[in-house]
């Protein structure tokens, strides 16, 4: 399933990606230079979502197979009880909506 974007639509959404990564790698820096293992954490977690997301909005994969990388990261770095608790916290929202 093929996203019907334009070019420069196109173009636009891997600029955005794109910085995003570069913003996560650049607090992923600053989290490990000021010793924030919190900071470092997540931004280690995150910074290589940006470009997996970035396929999926092409049509090279899918969002849930983003969500299955994230989930695997997560279990890698030792960060499932913050991913889950985060999801429970969108359920809980959502459900209270």
């Amino acid at each position: 399933m093929e996203p019907k974007y334009s070019d420069a639509e196109a173009l636009t959404i891997d600029k955005l990606h794109w910085l995003l990564y570069l913003a996560l790698i650049e607090i992923r820096h600053q989290g490990r230079e000021l010793h924030n293992s919190s900071v470092f954490g997540l931004a280690n977690l995150f910074h290589a979502t940006p470009l997996i997301l970035a396929k999926a909005a092409r049509g090279e994969s899918s969002y849930q197979e983003v969500m299955q990388s994230l989930l695997d990261k997560a279990k890698e770095l030792n960060c499932n009880s913050w991913i889950h608790n985060g999801i429970a916290q969108m359920s809980k929202d959502s459900a209270d909506d």
